[in-house]
């Protein structure tokens, strides 16, 4: 089984994905293209940037597709946790003229068997991500602080994804995992 865990930036992503991971005793990755490429998480973080610089949205899409594509490819039949997959790349570069990519993706690649949306206000990410790293660029980032879920969920329900959500702002770490752990019952055996 694959699950996908989603949401912007200081919504508690990666802490989620491995606490359940560990939990569920299920694989969990961050960056699969690391295997596709056999490359270091550094190196692919350091293609990343060099791709996304170019501020273009049918690009940046293209090579994030990429990766998410491989994931439900290399993952298949495995059990998996995956911090992130399509629906960030989708929130940030999804448009008219990448909406064909997202299309191709779901048809031959299919999506993750659940999707976790995570939320949190803006306040609530902000003070996160100060928490994390006091120096993040991202903290400059209006864009990024201000951004909400609506468009994601629009896609959730475009390409009729197994999803739950939850807003994580007034719950600790364990709460959140605990919350997941019985929405998640009937999904996969705890």
């Amino acid at each position: 089984m694959i699950i996908a865990i989603e949401g912007h930036d200081g919504t508690g992503k990666t802490t989620l994905a491995k606490s359940l991971a560990k939990k569920l005793n299920f694989e969990y990755f961050k960056h699969p293209e690391c295997e596709l490429y056999n490359i270091s998480q550094k190196q692919y973080l350091e293609i990343s940037k060099n791709v996304i610089k170019y501020n273009n949205s049918l690009l940046t899409s293209l090579f994030l597709s990429i990766g998410d594509n491989f994931a439900l490819h290399y993952f298949k039949n495995k059990n998996v946790i995956l911090d992130r997959h399509r629906l960030l790349n989708y929130f940030w570069n999804g448009n008219a003229e990448t909406e064909q990519i997202f299309d191709f993706s779901i048809k031959y690649f299919s999506k993750p068997d659940l999707t976790i949306l995570l939320d949190a206000s803006p306040s609530v990410r902000l003070e996160r991500l100060k928490e994390r790293n006091p120096k993040d660029k991202d903290l400059l980032n209006e864009a990024l602080l201000s951004a909400d879920n609506q468009k994601i969920k629009d896609f959730l329900k475009k390409y009729d994804y197994n999803f739950i959500e939850i807003n994580t702002d007034n719950l600790s770490k364990n709460q959140v995992l605990n919350t997941i752990l019985k929405q998640i019952k009937h999904f996969v055996k705890i």
